[in-house]
């Protein structure tokens, strides 16, 4: 049998046996190698809060949270892209097989342009990699100039992938995207009608300069997180603040969220009071609150929060005399409530509210998270201010016993022409190389079979091209 049947220009993935739980951590993203193709054991974000300068009375500051503006959990391989979403909408677009490859077949006779989920980073290097092969143009016309993929920058300058002429052999183009630039799109040129078929399982988009790209499967799946759930009826925020975390645990199909702050924009409306001291003017919230918080326009150091204030309630007293009166207060709230700046208070709850939010679609699809078998991917959460933690368990690929098989591409005279490949492969496990195309080379060998009982080098000979 082949080893593998999609990958023609290598051995495929290593085999394995699931078995190793492995937990990764970061800041906004984690990376996960060699799924098990199982969903993510245990997911736990939890959130950040930050404001971009000291608040004054005069001059306030917004606090901005993880989720204030809304975020997405997003899921990504290292593959960024499929040829059918870089290709659709090229000239006379269609799905078919050649030669018994899974194929992308197209013209050059309409010009399309085509981006990433996600679109391109910024000043970021990408490698893009697929094997490929061309006939004659559609009124039967040879030798002439085939361009393949034309690759955009966002300065207005464009690369060509291009190859000289027609030549109906099966290559591979592996090219990476000029330093210091931002691709914008993908896309072709309608300068000819050059047949072009691109194999669909050779195709990949990899963020960085990549010198030996290993095709993986593309997945993507972004799930957003809305600043509020309908949980049992209630409306419940999800701010995620520095004191907010979300822990998903499919080991017991759940997924809690922990609500520890308080966050709430505070208008004249709102229920004050004050004592004999002036200083003492305050806005009232919960009792269950504690002394660390943040508020939009004023300095951490310029107000207190007091348990038990007055009428056995709670709320924010001013350290100095900044209101003298309950209605100078309710007349600060009422003027920065028309210019679209309330009062905002962030604070700490002693004991978090929990709240099982399962059963709602976001718990639904944080529990349905996984990653293919074999292949590697990134979990980040997009959010302004990034978050203080993710911690992620997943089910990586256990290797069962291996051997190494090198192969070599030689000349006749023994000099390697490309750099050796090295594939860790199950024991006894029947394999097929096929010889890829090397420009400027006619293949002498053009696959080997065997089995591979133990470490093996191949060498595969090639002749210069006359």
């Amino acid at each position: 049998m082949k080893y593998f049947e999609n990958n023609r220009r290598g051995l495929t993935k290593h085999h394995y046996i699931r078995g190793t739980e492995k937990t990764v951590s970061g800041t906004s993203s984690v990376s996960i190698e060699d799924s098990a193709g199982v969903p993510l054991k245990r997911i736990e974000i939890v959130g950040k809060t930050v404001q971009n300068g000291v608040p004054s009375k005069e001059l306030p500051v917004d606090i901005q949270s993880s989720n204030s503006n809304g975020a997405s959990s997003i899921l990504f391989s290292k593959n960024l892209a499929t040829a059918k979403q870089i290709c659709k909408g090229f000239g006379l677009y269609r799905e078919e097989n050649k030669d018994g490859r899974n194929c992308i077949y197209y013209t050059h006779n309409i010009g399309k342009e085509n981006v990433i989920e996600g679109g391109f980073k910024e000043n970021t290097q990408y490698t893009i990699s697929f094997d490929w092969i061309t006939g004659k143009d559609i009124y039967g016309s040879t030798g002439i100039f085939t361009p393949l993929l034309r690759i955009l920058y966002t300065d207005g300058t464009a690369t060509t992938l291009n190859n000289n002429n027609i030549s109906n052999v099966w290559k591979n183009t592996t090219f990476t995207t000029t330093p210091g630039k931002t691709v914008s799109s993908i896309g072709t040129l309608s300068i000819t009608n050059v047949q072009i078929w691109i194999d669909i399982d050779t195709f990949i988009i990899q963020e960085g300069a990549v010198t030996s790209p290993e095709y993986e499967p593309y997945f993507w799946d972004e799930i957003p997180l809305p600043t509020s759930l309908e949980v049992s009826g209630e409306e419940i925020p999800l701010i995620l603040s520095e004191y907010d975390r979300i822990v998903v645990d499919t080991s017991k199909n759940k997924v809690i969220y922990h609500n520890g702050g308080y966050y709430k924009d505070f208008y004249a409306s709102s229920g004050m009071g004050s004592s004999t001291n002036p200083s003492k003017v305050w806005a009232k919230i919960p009792c269950e609150l504690t002394g660390n918080g943040y508020c939009s326009h004023f300095e951490k150091n310029s107000f207190a929060f007091e348990n038990n204030l007055g009428f056995g309630t709670s709320g924010i007293s001013f350290l100095t005399s900044v209101f003298a009166s309950t209605t100078a207060l309710s007349e600060f709230l009422d003027e920065q409530t028309t210019n679209g700046t309330p009062l905002t208070i962030l604070a700490e709850k002693q004991t978090p509210t929990e709240y099982d939010i399962t059963s709602t679609e976001l718990g639904q699809r944080l529990l349905a998270l996984f990653v293919p078998k074999g292949a590697n991917g990134t979990l980040e959460l997009s959010s302004d201010v990034g978050i203080t933690s993710l911690d992620l368990s997943y089910y990586s690929e256990t290797k069962e016993d291996t051997v190494k098989i090198t192969i070599k591409y030689i000349n006749e005279a023994g000099e390697e022409i490309a750099t050796l490949k090295e594939h860790n492969v199950r024991k006894a496990s029947k394999c097929l190389i096929i010889a890829p195309h090397i420009e400027g080379y006619t293949r002498v060998s053009t696959e080997v079979y065997g089995v591979a009982d133990e470490d093996t080098t191949i060498e595969l000979l090639y002749k210069e091209a006359q």
